[in-house]
């Protein structure tokens, strides 16, 4: 039942089946698949710490009753868990071991859910090109119907400053999945932030906060006021920017997600700055890149190197302005991206 309801979004059936399940028995494989649902449902309710364990435990459960498959599919679920948590090296390393036992296992339809998330990993890495490797060899294997694929690579085009790429990537419309349109319509509200498109980039980001409350996905919600508060700086209204950060920086304490609750910190930061108080935001970036450099989130990190940078040149101090300035000017350097 779990790839129907995920489908669906039927959250409350999901739970309910979950916990019927929880009693069925001594099966080892049986109880891996409940820790499998476990992990899932954990994951997309918004609980990435129980995610990791559901899905680590569903692991050895897979693993003692020798079902290699289901392995290779919760080392994949555990890698995104980790990403959702903010430790991306980690991530990485879990995601490409599960693609490589399903190459192993001669998998390949099994393949393109992996290269989707290992897709995602690469784009929070900063590895924008490697990124559109995975998300293009997810859509050849799966002819082209992974449609959150084309979101990804979709994404990577946007940060490297091709959104001719991107807007082909998103004009295919996607189906009922409600995770997916959500998904969908935040990558069109950055590729209008990037046009300068602010108003319609609001109007996509608030569809998706409300499809993210109505599914009550903790996560996606965080995603979209984050997003939501970039467009509001981007657009000069730093008093609405901020109140969006507040309420991410609070959902993703609450979820575990260490790299959205990073991010939150470093758009408070700017927020600070932007309102004429550059002690204080310099106090909070330099926490928040701290933060960034633990989870590895390579265009966090540009950010709040840069706007640290800022601060010192405001405060006076053109040394260490330019140490931060150097890093931020590295990241963009080495991976092609091109900031807003």
């Amino acid at each position: 039942m779990r790839p129907y309801l995920y489908e669906h979004s039927l959250i409350s059936l999901w739970r309910n089946l979950v916990e019927l399940g929880s009693a069925a028995g001594p099966d080892t494989r049986g109880r891996g698949a409940i820790e499998h649902a476990r992990g899932v449902l954990a994951r997309i309710t918004g609980d990435a710490v129980s995610a990791t364990e559901h899905s680590a435990r569903a692991i050895e459960l897979y693993r003692e009753s020798g079902f290699a498959l289901g392995e290779a599919a919760l080392l994949c679920n555990l890698g995104v868990a980790y990403n959702d948590r903010g430790q991306l090296r980690k991530s990485s390393e879990l995601l490409a071991a599960g693609i490589a036992l399903f190459r192993s296992l001669g998998e390949p339809s099994r393949l393109p859910v992996a290269l989707l998330n290992q897709s995602l990993n690469y784009l929070h890495l900063g590895r924008f090109h490697e990124s559109i490797d995975c998300a293009t060899e997810c859509l050849d294997l799966s002819n082209g119907s992974s449609w959150i694929a084309r979101v990804n690579r979709a994404a990577a085009y946007t940060d490297l400053g091709e959104y001719a790429k991107a807007e082909a990537d998103l004009a295919l419309i996607p189906g009922e999945n409600r995770l997916d349109v959500i998904g969908w319509r935040l990558s069109l509200a950055e590729l209008d932030r990037n046009r300068q498109d602010y108003p319609a980039a609001l109007a996509h980001a608030a569809e998706a906060l409300e499809s993210s409350l109505e599914i009550t996905s903790r996560y996606h919600e965080c995603f979209s006021r984050l997003v939501i508060g970039e467009i509001h700086v981007s657009a000069s209204d730093i008093p609405s920017a901020r109140s969006s950060f507040d309420q991410a920086e609070a959902l993703a304490h609450q979820g575990g997600f260490g790299t959205m609750l990073a991010e939150a910190h470093s758009w408070q930061a700017c927020c600070i700055f932007r309102a004429g108080d550059p002690e204080s935001a310099l106090e909070l970036a330099l926490t928040a890149l701290t933060e960034l450099q633990a989870v590895e989130y390579g265009v966090g990190q540009y950010h709040v190197n840069a706007l640290i940078a800022d601060c010192y040149r405001t405060l006076g101090n053109p040394e260490q302005a330019a140490v931060h300035q150097s890093a931020a000017d590295e990241f963009r350097q080495q991976s092609g991206y091109i900031p807003v």
